[in-house]
């Protein structure tokens, strides 16, 4: 049961971790300055737009998909 409990714990906080990263209003602005061309990812400020949390829904579901592959995480 403990052992249980710690793996949930290690897996939450690393979610918890990439959420943060991929959530960040930095990174919102740093896809806008890659993808902008293509559709408006971020408003100025860095605050999402409908197509920019989309995109980076996905990129958390494949991040957290890659993590769960990682043999011994």
């Amino acid at each position: 049961m403990a052992a249980n409990l710690g793996l949930q714990v290690k897996y939450s906080a690393i979610s918890a971790l990439v959420f943060f990263i991929v959530a960040n209003p930095e990174l919102y602005k740093l896809t806008q300055w890659l993808f902008g061309r293509f559709f408006k990812v971020a408003q100025p400020m860095g605050a999402a737009t409908l197509p920019g949390l989309l995109l980076h829904t996905a990129v958390f579901f494949f991040a957290i998909l890659g993590l769960m592959m990682v043999p011994g995480l």
